[in-house]
């Protein structure tokens, strides 16, 4: 469908080298879809609700007997504290993607966020690994694309190149390793 689009569109308006507007309409949606998925996700870990409470039936299985999602969840579970804290970054990455401003330091803590969470559903296969792969896909594309922000007078340029691997991987033109 999208190459349908762009090969209309390219075929439409031929003549036009670049779409400034289309690519800000496209920055903001990304932008705030993003935000909002961060946001969530933070907030299911910082009220633990995403991985609920240890059963003793999953207690007193051997670990050997556990899929590896199930060992993922057991381990989130018994350690509420180390859930809490990447919610809470998770939640900070979101919130810091809400504004204009903020908008490169909440995509660097969000891709710092989403790199775990994404390394953790490959290795753990958890079936969320193409989204969350999506996820960090729209961070690393939103930190490309920020190509200089200035700090007290100092110009930083922000160059990604992560960002070609994560979607690459993330169409599957490479294959992550399973461990």
């Amino acid at each position: 469908m999208a190459a349908a689009a762009t090969l209309v569109l390219s075929v439409v308006d031929w003549r036009r080298a670049s779409y400034p507007r289309l690519f800000e309409t496209m920055r903001v949606v990304v932008r705030c879809f993003l935000a909002v998925i961060m946001i969530l996700y933070g907030t299911v870990k910082v009220v633990p609700t995403q991985f609920g409470t240890l059963q003793p039936s999953t207690l007193v299985t051997r670990v050997g007997e556990l899929t590896p999602m199930s060992l993922l969840w057991s381990f989130m579970a018994a350690s509420p504290a180390y859930t809490a804290f990447s919610g809470v970054v998770e939640l900070m990455g979101g919130l810091l993607l809400v504004f204009r401003r903020t908008t490169l330091l909440g995509a660097l803590v969000s891709a710092g966020a989403l790199a775990q969470v994404v390394m953790l559903n490959y290795c753990y296969d958890v079936p969320v690994k193409l989204f969350s792969s999506h996820l960090l896909t729209m961070a690393l594309f939103l930190i490309a694309i920020a190509q200089r922000f200035e700090y007290r007078g100092v110009r930083i340029a922000v160059v990604s190149l992560a960002g070609g691997v994560a979607l690459l991987a993330s169409i599957g033109v490479i294959g992550l390793p399973r461990i």
